[in-house]
């Protein structure tokens, strides 16, 4: 069964929600994304070695001086684009290491 059917995701969601309103929200800001003035021939540069939203939300932050805070491991595959991760993943940390 799709998880998102589930009771507990309903329950979930709605601590995510809270989560993101109580506490998220009052240490960081909300963003438009400018998708319309995104390069796309940059957006899917490396598009065979990470997928569509890791490129998409690296750009995005990269335009807006913010950092990234991830698990994924794709994230240190995309190296054209230098923008600070935060992360605990090993194969990330190798990678910022060499750099």
């Amino acid at each position: 069964m799709d998880f998102r059917k589930k009771e507990i995701y309903k329950k979930k969601a709605l601590e995510v929600k809270g989560i993101v309103q109580k506490q998220i929200l009052t240490l960081a800001e909300r963003i438009d994304d400018g998708f319309s003035k995104l390069d796309l021939d940059d957006l899917f540069e490396e598009i065979e070695v990470s997928d569509f939203n890791d490129k998409y939300h690296l750009m995005l932050a990269a335009k807006e001086e913010h950092k990234i805070v991830t698990d994924d491991g794709d994230f240190a595959i995309l190296s054209k684009i230098p923008i600070p991760i935060i992360t605990a993943n090993r194969k990330i940390l190798s990678r910022s290491r060499k750099n």
